[in-house]
């Protein structure tokens, strides 16, 4: 596998195919909602008004601005997985056939039949991360409380070791879901065709890894940074409660922008993906495309 191929394939598609943006889009669409409910409850008159509706009792406030975005969170999975099936197949149908516009609706439609699937992929992994975590968490919080703090740098090198643990876990469920729809198989059967390229190519599997969440999310921090700006101007400013709603009312209208800025990145990670496993299933599947010169015309 050429890294470089599979770098210069994925930013042709991208470029060439930004229709499929908007199915990013619809998977980060929870993203933005959540980042509006956030910039919402800063304005001051909301919280004035939620404040007379809650009345004294801070608890269900808090509990208010906790659940809603876990909920949002939730209520947005299936968003989510049909738009990154939405992106797989997207990239798989152009390459069949160049010419053809794509047809989103299409897509979609033809998302359904892997929903499933591709849902029980990503909860099989986070459940599996979680799984190693919490253990882990609870051990390092106990070891901290009982010896004040010593034993938390005791175990700090453990906490180093559980990055390239999501890293692996992470890269093993985007191939997996990845094989889901490119092969059409079932969950054991893509995960232990997934397991066996990826120990046969550990190190370019964790190379593309680390170039995909590292230089795509550091692209889309980016991105995102500009939001994050108010809440921190309004303390070190301390703006006037007209000049505070001006302020956040303007960046949720920001929002859409934010949620296409966030899909586009989204579907570039889940172009560089389908690459990846094409490139590691070889021969058996050949890269969907030929390698050409990168024209952004």
């Amino acid at each position: 596998m050429q890294i470089s191929d599979v770098l210069t394939i994925s930013l042709r598609q991208f470029w060439k195919h930004k229709p499929l943006w908007l199915l990013g889009a619809m998977a980060a669409l929870s993203a933005g909602l959540v980042l509006s409910f956030t910039l919402l409850i800063e304005i001051p008159s909301l919280q004035a008004t939620i404040a007379e509706i809650v009345g004294n009792d801070t608890w269900l406030s808090e509990a208010l601005s906790d659940l809603l975005p876990l909920i949002i969170s939730l209520g947005s999975i299936p968003l989510y997985v049909l738009g990154a099936i939405g992106v797989t197949l997207g990239v798989l149908s152009t390459d069949k056939e160049p010419t053809t516009l794509v047809s989103l609706v299409d897509i979609l439609r033809r998302s359904f039949p892997f929903f499933w699937r591709v849902l029980g992929v990503r909860l099989m992994f986070v459940f599996g991360l979680l799984a190693i975590f919490l253990p882990v968490l609870c051990l390092i919080s106990i070891a901290s409380i009982a010896t004040f703090g010593l034993g938390l740098l005791c175990l700090f090198p453990l906490i180093i070791i559980l990055i390239p643990v999501s890293y692996v876990v992470y890269s093993l469920m985007e191939l997996t879901e990845t094989a889901v729809v490119v092969e059409n198989l079932s969950i054991s059967e893509a995960f232990s065709k997934t397991w066996g390229l990826f120990r046969a190519n550990f190190w370019t599997a964790m190379a593309m890894s680390l170039l995909i969440y590292l230089g795509v999310g550091l692209v889309a921090g980016v991105f995102a940074l500009p939001f994050l700006l108010p809440s921190y101007l309004t303390e070190l400013l301390r703006l006037p409660d007209s000049a505070i709603t001006i302020l956040f009312a303007l960046s949720c209208l920001a929002v859409p922008f934010h949620v296409l800025i966030q899909g586009s990145m989204l579907t570039l990670q889940k172009m560089l993906w389908i690459q990846t496993y094409l490139a590691l299933a070889r021969p058996a599947i050949p890269l969907t495309e030929t390698v050409e010169v990168f024209d952004v015309g």
